[in-house]
């Protein structure tokens, strides 16, 4: 049986996170303090420390104390269509947890919009200009460090199992290219609100349906051959990417940012 989450206390913005996984071994556990360990004084900023983990016989749980209780799904449903600007910061988001991730030797291996919760400084308007930190990953039950299997194969991964996995992903595939292929899905269902599609044509991946000009199709047209096509490390891959979305990003940007983020918190946390 997969491994669930559950809210069991909902409060204003924060609560306790349940994880029930249905394995003896706490794997979860054992990766958040691995990457707390590599990580040092990054790990606060970027991920959630888990506060207990209670031991039983046909599997484990574990607490999250004092998490935002909205992930990047709340996000994908509150709205029809999405500001580029919205788009853009998710994803230098997830190209920078993804890249702290990796430079550990660590992969997440099943990134969905459930797996992202929202931080609480995403509705503190003065942090919206440090761009980063403002999404926090949780659920590694399907996590793998490569330190312990460096043969580990991309497809043994939940993403690798997928349909979109299958085509794109084969037995020589770097496992790191897991999380390359789910950011890229997440950027997708945000612009198109469906699940990646791709084609290839002469060796190279591209997504099958093109990016319009008015939602600045040339930035994600290029975004996505990156991603699903280099042969550079994934970290590498990831701060090109980070470093052309960055330079987007101007007090006119901002200004849009927080008028969305008010919005939005209105709405997920009505009076």
């Amino acid at each position: 049986m997969s491994p669930k989450w559950v809210n069991p206390h909902r409060s204003y913005g924060q609560e306790v996170k349940k994880h029930k996984d249905y394995q003896p071994v706490p794997w979860d556990f054992f990766v958040i303090l691995q990457l707390k360990q590599r990580l040092g004084d990054v790990f606060e900023v970027s991920f959630v420390e888990q506060s207990n983990c209670f031991l039983f016989q046909n599997g484990c749980i574990t607490l999250y104390k004092d998490v935002n209780k909205f992930s990047l799904q709340e996000i994908l449903l509150d709205s029809e269509e999405f500001i580029m600007e919205v788009i853009v910061l998710v994803t230098y988001n997830l190209l920078s947890l993804v890249e702290k991730l990796h430079s550990v030797e660590i992969v997440h291996g099943d990134l969905r919009p459930e797996t992202v919760l929202l931080d609480d400084r995403l509705f503190d308007l003065s942090s919206l200009a440090e761009l980063d930190g403002l999404f926090r990953l949780i659920d590694f039950s399907h996590s793998m460090d490569l330190k312990l299997y460096p043969a580990i194969k991309s497809l043994c991964f939940p993403t690798g199992k997928t349909e979109i996995g299958q085509q794109f992903l084969n037995s020589q595939s770097s496992p790191y290219m897991v999380d390359l292929l789910g950011i890229a899905d997440i950027v997708h269902l945000m612009i198109f609100r469906k699940h990646l599609l791709l084609h290839q044509e002469n060796s190279v991946w591209t997504i099958s349906e093109k990016v319009s000009r008015l939602h600045g199709g040339n930035l994600w047209n290029r975004f996505f051959t990156k991603i699903l096509n280099s042969d550079d490390p994934s970290v590498c891959v990831l701060r090109e990417l980070k470093g052309e979305l960055v330079e987007l990003f101007d007090s006119c940007f901002q200004d849009k940012l927080c008028s969305y983020f008010i919005e939005l918190d209105m709405r997920l946390n009505p009076l």
